[in-house]
């Protein structure tokens, strides 16, 4: 008696266990099955499901026929995957050198602070003998041009572009490099040509003066283009493009105290403005777009 009443209860109990461990094992595979399915997003270290964004629908009435439906607002789309590990370590490497340059020379960096907003401070700082090779100074540019190089890379990978990346990022570092250096020859060429040699050193150190300033504005610029969430063409119409026009408009309004000071046209001075400034903008852009 004592074994027919048991035997009913152990049948019962293996019955669950089995379907139990059936059904742990169902789980697991449509937890397998799902993260198939989920693509995973290396920049927030979250999984995200791309099948199953939430779509936001708006109702549509065609009263001609009388129909009512539902449409999607938008389309979601993944951002493109532009290989952000080793602009990461560009960026951190950037943050590192602008944080010893603030450290180690910070009445240097104090002097070219107030040579953005001061002309004659930018004055004493030009007649200095080592303008363009003190250490902050270098520094400074050395930002500037990883910055803008980076940029322009993000611009190019993120149109298409098949090159490798370890030779096409280099390969934009030297034409900018080059860019700037074969600028300022052709501006030294041109005080030759109209007997205005002295104002050489301040003219370079304008030039670069307000470039220090966009690269370190562009830093987090770059970081949100690379590492956030946001759409690019965000980023770039509301922090790229003002920062630019802003250092420009700067820039412009400092060659123009400086042409004005050493008795310049401001004919030649508008002449020079859309030569060497706007033009270049104007090719690289179109270069890009």
């Amino acid at each position: 008696m004592f074994q027919t009443i048991i035997s009913p209860s152990s049948q019962n109990i293996s019955q669950v266990s089995d379907s139990s461990v059936a059904q742990d094992s169902l789980s697991a595979i449509d937890s397998v099955a799902i993260a198939d399915s989920i693509k995973h997003d290396s920049l927030v270290n979250i999984w995200t499901s791309v099948e199953n964004f939430p779509h936001r629908k708006s109702t549509v009435t065609d009263k001609s026929k009388g129909i009512t439906s539902q449409t999607p607002l938008f389309t979601p789309e993944v951002k493109k995957d532009i290989h952000s590990e080793w602009p990461a370590i560009v960026l951190t490497l950037v943050v590192l050198l602008l944080a010893f340059t603030r450290a180690f020379g910070l009445s240097r960096f104090n002097q070219i602070y107030k040579s953005m907003f001061s002309f004659y401070a930018s004055q004493e700082v030009a007649r200095e003998e080592r303008v363009f090779f003190h250490r902050v100074n270098f520094s400074l540019m050395i930002i500037y041009i990883f910055n803008l190089s980076l940029l322009i890379f993000y611009f190019y990978m993120n149109a298409g572009g098949n090159f490798s990346i370890f030779v096409l990022f280099p390969f934009i570092l030297l034409c900018v490099a080059c860019s700037y250096f074969f600028k300022l020859l052709f501006g030294f060429l041109l005080a030759k040509i109209f007997s205005n040699e002295q104002i050489v050193p301040m003219y370079s150190y304008t030039v670069m003066l307000y470039n220090y300033f966009l690269g370190i504005l562009l830093i987090p610029a770059i970081a949100l283009l690379f590492f956030s969430n946001f759409e690019a063409l965000i980023i770039i119409k509301a922090v790229v493009i003002p920062l630019v026009i802003i250092v420009l408009i700067f820039r412009f309004i400092r060659f123009f105290t400086l042409g004005i000071y050493n008795k310049i046209s401001v004919l030649y001075i508008f002449l020079y403005i859309c030569t060497l400034e706007i033009l270049p903008l104007v090719v690289v852009g179109k270069f890009l777009i």
